[in-house]
Formats: structure tokens, sequence, C-alpha cells
């Protein structure tokens, strides 16, 4: 879609400076493979008051790599902005997977939301925060189409709501 590609321009253009590249790739980097959305679960797990949280928190994970990663993005089958758009620089290291919807977005949000819905509510607003601007660093370091990442924010809040909803059941 042109406005996305223009959105993504724009950004490129009006929004990049050294410092805000340095934060992103930062921000982004930081939840490389889910490691740190997986090391926030297996934390809550180790103390008997937030175990309960924590094996939501790693029953939703894994259910959002499957749905996100192994099922949706091949369905999709988007490529990635940097591959569509001549002129658009990405700032890190080319992804090789496809585009829609964003992993790293989902994840972040399936996580936030899964600890939010666990009652640690502060916890959870402070986390969707920090999902947001992973998120955005998606957009902003040119890989991602905002789409994207409004789908994986979607999808991943979905998700976390689907478990606890399938978890009450058992």
């Amino acid at each position: 879609m042109q406005w996305e590609e223009n959105l993504l321009l724009w950004v490129q253009e009006r929004v990049r400076t050294p410092f805000l590249n340095r934060i992103f790739r930062y921000i982004t980097h930081s939840t490389d493979k889910g490691a740190l959305w997986l090391c926030i679960a297996l934390g809550l797990t180790f103390f008997p008051r937030t175990r309960k949280a924590g094996l939501y928190c790693l029953i939703t994970v894994l259910v959002e790599v499957i749905a996100v990663n192994l099922f949706l993005k091949h369905t999709v089958a988007r490529i990635r902005p940097f591959q569509a758009v001549e002129s658009l620089h990405v700032l890190i290291a080319e992804p090789n997977d496809f585009s829609f919807p964003s992993g790293h977005t989902a994840i972040a949000f399936a996580v936030s939301t899964a600890i939010f819905l666990s009652g640690y509510k502060e916890a959870g607003f402070a986390l969707f925060a920090f999902a947001a601007m992973v998120g955005f660093s998606r957009v902003y370091l040119g890989v991602h189409y905002l789409t994207d990442v409004l789908a994986g924010a979607c999808i991943g809040g979905l998700i976390a709501y689907g478990v606890r909803l399938a978890l009450r059941m058992l």
C-alpha cells in the first residue's frame, strides 16, 4: 500500500537521527528471538506468588510462536518493506522471514497482556508501553510496515486473552 511506503520513507527522512537509531536498535535487539519475554515468564515461575502468571506467560509465548512465526507469516507471505521500497534503508541486519505480522510486536503484546490479565496491572501497563516502543522500532528500522505492527499487537493480545480463557476452562 502506497501510504505505508510513504510513511516508512517519511520516518526515514524526518524522524531518524543517529541517537534514535541507537535507541531503537537496542530496543528491537533486546527482544530478538523472544529471549526477554521468555526470561520474564521463566522468572515469574520461580516465585510461588507469581508462578501461575509465569506459566500462563510461557503457554502464551508458545502459542504466539506457533500461530505467528510458524503459521501466519508463512500463510500471508508478505515481503519485507526494504525489499519493496527501493529507497528505504534498513538499519539492522535484514530479516530473512516474512513481514506480516510482526513477531517482535506480537510476542511483546502477548506477554504484556498476559501479565496485565494476571492482575499485575502496573507491570502490564509498563510492558504495554515497552511493547509499543518495540512495535515502533520495527517500523523505524525499516523492517516492518505499520500494518504488520498493528496486526502483531492485536494478534498478540488476542492470543493472550484466548490462552487465558482456555486455561480457565481446565
